[in-house]
């Protein structure tokens, strides 16, 4: 049976008025500040009638981390991981049920030499989820709605030098093998059917397009990325992403990198045009270090 087309026109947050940033960087404050002083100098909006590629409708199997930036694979975990069991476990049993697995499947399917499990993000729609985020990783977030990339160039080159061990960053900064930094999105609800996914095809944006952010932590600063609306991205969405439906974004790649690239895939959470579905969207992000030496 064919396929009904869910391409759809969306209403997409993008960063607004950047050309405000001329001689001010844009910084985001992620720690308690004195009273008066903003947490960033940052502004949002909606950017309407964005086309969104339907994914199923034109070929699911077509997309690739090396030509798109990112792709789609099936493979069913054998746990019940949701947002109530990490947090009524404290999180690390209902997690590990999850991240262990996660990490053979990413070493077997990426043909990894070695894969890394550094961080992650579980978020919903629910009425509790928080922000701005925390270092608690077991606090639910809401979906990410303004179009972003997790780090910088710079930020994620130094990264991948924090968690690797001392004879292996050798091997990184003599440019042996290939290090890229890939966040694994998961539903953990049956089926997604609000506030799904929009990802941006990496090779329609370029380097100038992205706006770097200063993100000021307790203990560090990183960079981020914030995208410009420009007519050439090239958006695509998952239509009722599965629970057993992974999606595979890069966030940093040194052979891109070292070509000079802000190579990242820009991603955000939208609305579907209609009326809401009444379900909430509950997922778990996962960021890797992939590393394969040919």
């Amino acid at each position: 049976m064919d396929l009904q087309d869910r391409s759809v026109h969306a209403a997409i947050g993008h960063l607004s008025n950047p050309k405000q940033f001329v001689g001010e960087k844009p910084y985001e404050i992620f720690i308690d500040t004195q009273p008066g002083r903003p947490k960033t100098n940052m502004k949002f909006a909606l950017c309407d009638g964005i086309p969104v590629k339907d994914v199923r409708f034109h070929g699911r199997e077509q997309f690739s981390l090396d030509k798109n930036g990112f792709e789609f694979v099936n493979h069913s975990f054998d746990d019940q991981i949701t947002i109530n069991s990490i947090k009524q476990s404290g999180g690390d049993a209902a997690l590990q049920s999850y991240l262990k697995p996660l990490q053979v499947f990413l070493q077997q399917h990426l043909k990894a030499d070695k894969v890394i499990l550094y961080d992650w993000r579980i978020r919903s729609t629910l009425p509790d989820a928080t922000w701005p985020r925390t270092a608690d990783r077991f606090i639910q977030l809401p979906p990410a709605s303004w179009v972003h990339a997790d780090e910088s160039g710079l930020c994620g080159q130094k990264i991948v030098r924090e968690h690797l061990a001392v004879e292996e960053r050798e091997d990184f900064d003599s440019g042996e093998g290939r290090f890229r930094i890939i966040n694994i999105w998961r539903p953990l609800v049956p089926v997604v059917l609000e506030k799904p996914l929009a990802l941006c095809d990496w090779s329609s944006v370029k380097s100038v397009d992205w706006e770097l952010c200063d993100q000021v932590l307790k203990d560090r600063v990183d960079e981020a990325m914030y995208l410009k609306n420009r007519q050439e991205h090239e958006w695509w969405w998952l239509p009722e992403q599965q629970r057993d439906e992974l999606t595979l974004f890069v966030v940093w790649d040194s052979f891109k990198f070292r070509q000079g690239h802000q190579a990242s895939t820009p991603h955000a959470a939208f609305d579907l045009p209609g009326p809401r579905s009444g379900q909430s969207r509950e997922s778990i992000e996962v960021r890797s270090i992939i590393w394969t030496r040919d």
